[in-house]
């Protein structure tokens, strides 16, 4: 399984005010990225992109959504790789899809930050089953 999570905003503060890596592997030890592999598993192709195109200095920061700076990420992923899914984390990541001009040809799933403070033992069990579901759908069966 290839997955592709959109969150809101990278940040580092050596970077700040650097224009973000367009994909990259998340960290497994941080909490956003422990949170994101036990939805998809330990052994998923897991890349990330972000929704804010500029690196913010600290993780109470958030940059700017920038709807195109999306959109042209995801089909350059696609491009090259294609997703089973597409999780669109955060109201942030969500609103930035809806504004951007990509059409999507893998499923979408819109689901809560990794980072936020409610998710449960049984809304983690049901986006990952759905997100197994999702990624059986064949590619071109989906509309978006």
């Amino acid at each position: 399984m290839r997955i592709i999570a959109v969150l809101d905003t990278y940040w580092d503060p050596k970077y700040e005010g650097r224009v973000a890596p367009r994909a990259f592997r998340i960290s497994k030890t941080n909490h956003s990225g422990r949170m994101l592999y036990k939805l998809v598993g330990q052994d998923t192709g897991l890349l990330v992109t972000d929704a804010c195109k500029y690196v913010v200095g600290n993780a109470n920061r958030h940059g700017e959504p920038d709807p195109k700076w999306l959109g042209d990420n995801l089909r350059w992923l696609e491009s090259w790789k294609y997703p089973s899914v597409i999780l669109l984390c955060g109201k942030v990541a969500q609103r930035t899809h809806e504004l951007s001009d990509y059409a999507c040809k893998a499923p979408l799933l819109s689901i809560a930050h990794p980072a936020a403070r409610d998710w449960s033992k049984d809304r983690i069990i049901k986006v990952m089953r759905t997100v197994v579901d999702l990624a059986t759908i064949p590619p071109g069966m989906i509309q978006c």
